[in-house]
């Protein structure tokens, strides 16, 4: 742009002013960076206005500022002239001084470009890109673009049209921008299909209480609400739309009554379940629980048959009211005995009421004996009369059965209870066994189905702390003992204890108490790095983690680490004899690759061996076993 044309400095005052109002007007999302090479821009065109007062030499000064910056900036004439380009233009698409010189037309620069393969969205319709892209530029007086480049990144171009005519291009690299957008776009996309996935309804209420998405399972369930399911509607507006259209017979006798109810248990989130009534007589379980971000999120389980089923056993209590009582009270307290055996048929885990269930055998349920042996036992105890008389033919037989695992099997114990046993067996060989009282026969379809919702509902979450419960730990360490062993990889588990913690509830209280063993939780959850390593709650305040692939050094590293960070977070304590804070103690033990083979309990052993240890020299420190 020559001096003699107008007033080189208030020109590019102008320039300047006009290039940064309208690309702050266009409401565009920019990235720090963006914003801080936008402003350099404004403020090197200020200075070219100050400079243009100068002699002509100070251009050059004005240039190498251009051309210092970390974006591409292009002037064309007002009849689209090529006038100047900076450094970063040059760059992003390979220009020298021959291809790059005053007055080249842009229609020019633009073919020569395509021609070179620097178009990557022209590619296979050259002719009617170029055409789409002249037209685009001539008939808008600037605008925006995301544009993918040869070498495989991304740019966002800002043309504005100036007043004299002329044509300013900026442009900056936003390749990590748009990576980031596409990884949020391919995360929000599995998330859905995660959720879409679900057998059972689900749904997000954000901290205001408003509807954020639900999958199409829920829609169903709830189809006379579903058009009010609109991101943003509230949860209140949502329940009124249903009440209008009959969505909840419940609510038939007080609706609003009805919704405050609804609204207060949907508020608080207790952890009880609701049972909700549909039209046509179906029936939902409506389990919510509070997000981290303050949130609900909603799972709606169809249990129609479970409510119909419990509607014919009160007709039944109405005819007779004795049978009837004995009938609601065996469903209120159904005894389910719960075991779990590995593929040798070895005991991994029971629950208390398996135990009950065989009390004179109670003592010989432990891990790793076998079914066969307890059998056995209660066989020389005659605890089975069915056996009497016949005892190791019944054993065969039962074991045959059990090898098959198909169908239920009935049997009678000593004092004239009768259990059904379902028994599965997985893939791996495994085998989970589930023995229910059945004395009142009319019970048996009923507890079979509910003890084996209560299987499946089992969780591997400890509920207080988060973390991993201890049957998922017991199942976990014994997988990756066998597996360090299989592949000759070294294993490391932790027992962890929180020093001194009886003193610590006597003084603050159970409450802070639970506070206290989540912070250690959140201590612990923080030292892991790796997907396979996993943070347990033993029990108690006692507290496990099972590290695959940790050798003796870096276990102990580890320990230590979590002494040290259990330290930093400083949390008062008032009662502890070694410290005025919080503080753990932690035992360790390691199989390592040539060593004898072990068993999950034979680490979790020497690991308490460590920690006693631990604690009898003093507490707050880490100590392996030997």
């Amino acid at each position: 742009m020559s001096a003699g044309r107008a007033q080189p400095a208030w020109i590019a005052l102008a320039i300047g002013l006009c290039l940064l109002i309208a690309l702050v007007s266009l409401g565009l999302r920019w990235a720090p960076g963006e914003w801080v090479a936008l402003l350099a821009l404004g403020a090197l065109l200020l200075g070219y206005a100050r400079l243009q007062r100068s002699a002509t030499h100070d251009r050059a000064r004005w240039q190498q500022a251009l051309d210092a910056m970390q974006a591409g900036i292009v002037l064309y004439d007002r009849d689209d002239r090529l006038v100047t380009a900076n450094a970063d233009f040059k760059r992003l698409y390979g220009l020298g001084a021959a291809q790059l010189r005053a007055g080249l037309p842009f229609e020019s620069l633009l073919r020569d470009r395509v021609r070179a393969g620097q178009v990557p969205e022209a590619a296979g319709r050259e002719e009617a890109w170029i055409a789409e892209r002249v037209a685009q530029r001539q008939a808008s007086g600037g605008g925006t673009m995301l544009r993918g480049m040869a070498d495989g990144r991304w740019r966002r171009i800002v043309e504005q049209r100036l007043p004299d005519g002329s044509m300013l291009g900026f442009s900056i690299d936003v390749t990590e921008l748009v990576e980031r957008e596409r990884e949020l776009e391919a995360a929000r996309a599995q998330l859905n299909d995660a959720i879409e996935a679900l057998p059972e309804g689900f749904a997000l209420y954000d901290r205001d209480d408003r509807f954020v998405l639900c999958n199409q399972r829920y829609r169903e369930l709830y189809r006379d609400s579903a058009p009010a399911f609109v991101p943003g509607a509230s949860f209140e507006s949502i329940l009124r739309y249903g009440l209008e259209r009959g969505q909840y017979p419940q609510a038939a006798a007080d609706p609003e009554a009805w919704l405050a109810e609804r609204l207060r248990r949907h508020r608080e989130t207790d952890g009880q379940p609701i049972l909700q009534e549909l039209p046509e007589g179906r029936w939902l379980r409506i389990d919510e629980r509070r997000t981290a971000s303050g949130g609900v999120a909603g799972v709606r389980t169809d249990v129609t048959e479970m409510v119909r089923q419990g509607h014919a056993l009160e007709a039944a209590r109405a005819e007779a009211a004795r049978a009837g009582q004995l009938l609601l009270d065996a469903i209120e307290a159904i005894p389910a005995g719960v075991e779990v055996y590995d593929e040798r048929d070895r005991l991994v885990v029971h629950n208390r009421l398996l135990a009950r269930l065989y009390p004179h055998v109670a003592e010989q349920m432990r891990r790793g004996e076998t079914f066969e042996s307890m059998v056995r036992r209660s066989l020389t105890l005659g605890l089975l009369p069915q056996a009497r008389g016949r005892e190791e033919a019944w054993l065969a037989e039962r074991l045959s059965q059990r090898a098959r695992a198909a169908q239920p099997v009935l049997q009678q114990l000593a004092d004239g209870t009768w259990l059904q046993i379902h028994e599965t067996r997985s893939a791996n060989g495994s085998v989970v066994g589930v023995r229910l009282d059945v004395t009142e026969l009319v019970h048996q379809r009923d507890a079979l189905r509910e003890a084996n919702a209560a299987l499946e509902a089992l969780s591997t979450t400890d509920a207080l702390t988060g973390v991993s419960n201890r049957r998922h730990l017991d199942a976990r360490l014994a997988e990756e003992v066998q597996r360090a062993q299989r592949h000759a990889t070294p294993l490391a588990f932790l027992l962890v204890d929180v020093d001194y913690f009886k003193r610590y509830n006597d003084r603050h209280g159970h409450q802070r108490g639970d506070e206290a063993l989540r912070a250690v939780a959140r201590v612990l959850q923080a030292q892991v790095r790796r997907p396979s390593e996993l943070v347990a709650r033993y029990g108690g305040e006692e507290f496990a983690l099972v590290l695959p692939h940790v050798d003796a050094v870096n276990a102990h590293r580890l320990a230590e680490r979590c002494v040290a960070a259990m330290n930093a977070t400083a949390l008062p304590h008032g009662g502890s004899a070694v410290s005025p804070h919080l503080t753990l103690s932690v035992g360790y033990a390691v199989w390592t690759p040539g060593e004898a083979p072990v068993k999950a309990e034979d680490l979790v052993r020497r690991a308490d061996e460590a920690l006693y240890a631990a604690k009898g020299a003093g507490r707050a420190r880490a100590m392996g076993a030997p």
